[in-house]
């Protein structure tokens, strides 16, 4: 008999975190896991753990690693090593 794990709440947890293909991210896991809490609340520290996995992953696959050099705002982005600022 072989063994087959099947996630509970697993899809509505990452449809929850409305992810976006060009998005900025960062590894932010305790960010994270306290948004999940907040808004997921019926989800516990295992399932958490399970969707912080899932996203190491989803973000390792698809994206290429860049500068660390920028901070993203809502009106732009600043560029630490440079001190400017592009909106």
């Amino acid at each position: 008999m072989e063994f087959k794990h099947i996630p509970v709440l697993f899809n509505e947890s990452i449809e929850a975190l409305d992810i976006k293909p060009d998005g900025i991210y960062v590894d932010g896991r305790s960010s994270i896991e306290s948004e999940m809490i907040t808004h997921i609340s019926n989800l516990n520290r295992q399932k958490r753990q399970e969707v912080l996995s899932y996203l190491d992953i989803a973000i390792r696959k698809n994206t290429e690693p860049s500068s660390a050099n920028y901070i993203a705002f809502r009106n732009g982005v600043y560029n630490v090593e440079t001190d400017e600022f592009s909106g």
